[in-house]
């Protein structure tokens, strides 16, 4: 009965650890962008983008956000890295990128993060006015789904207000699905 026990409790213990492991290297291989290598799109560094990204936050907050407009909040965001302060589960897991030309101008950014175990959601996406209609943001978006796909994602969801025509066409063309309700237009691609 002892020996019973002892070969139960070893083998318990062997498959507790090789888990342990697996989830170990699962995990911190997705922590690293597996997206196509750019050389104009970087992870957000505070040091040299956090003034370009807040300016751009300002401008365009009426377009990106529901909620009223706070200097605390999008610190927030872009420092903990966290799609708002309401979900812990999230800190630390919104991925910011930066699109800059070769001379260093910023274009814009995107941030984007898993949801659950397929769900990539894309929250933020903005051009410079003087960068857009040159698409830019199909650089950004093509980024994003790549990386939200090697996360693990299925497909890829995002929300925009219905008066946002230039993000809709862009959304559209790239064959995102769409639902409405009186506030928002919800958007759904395949991570292919």
């Amino acid at each position: 009965m002892l020996h019973r026990w002892i070969k139960i409790s070893a083998l318990g213990l062997a498959l507790a650890l090789g888990g342990g492991i697996s989830y170990y290297y699962l995990s911190s291989s997705k922590k690293t962008s597996c997206a196509p290598h750019s050389d104009l799109i970087s992870p957000f560094n505070e040091a040299r983008d956090m003034a370009d990204v807040k300016a751009l936050f300002v401008r365009d907050w009426q377009w990106l956000s529901v909620r009223e407009y706070s200097d605390e909040r999008l610190d927030f965001m872009l420092k903990g890295r966290a799609p708002n302060e309401y979900e812990p589960r999230y800190f630390g897991k919104m991925e910011i990128r930066v699109l800059r030309e070769k001379d260093g101008a910023f274009v814009g950014f995107i941030t984007y993060y898993m949801k659950n175990a397929y769900d990539g959601h894309i929250l933020f996406l903005a051009i410079e006015p003087s960068f857009r209609g040159r698409r830019f943001a199909d650089k950004l978006l093509d980024y994003a789904i790549a990386d939200l796909k090697c996360m693990g994602a299925q497909f890829v969801t995002l929300v925009t207000y219905p008066n946002n025509e230039s993000g809709i066409k862009l959304y559209r063309r790239y064959g995102f699905t769409e639902s409405r309700d009186e506030r928002y237009v919800y958007f759904m691609i395949p991570a292919k």
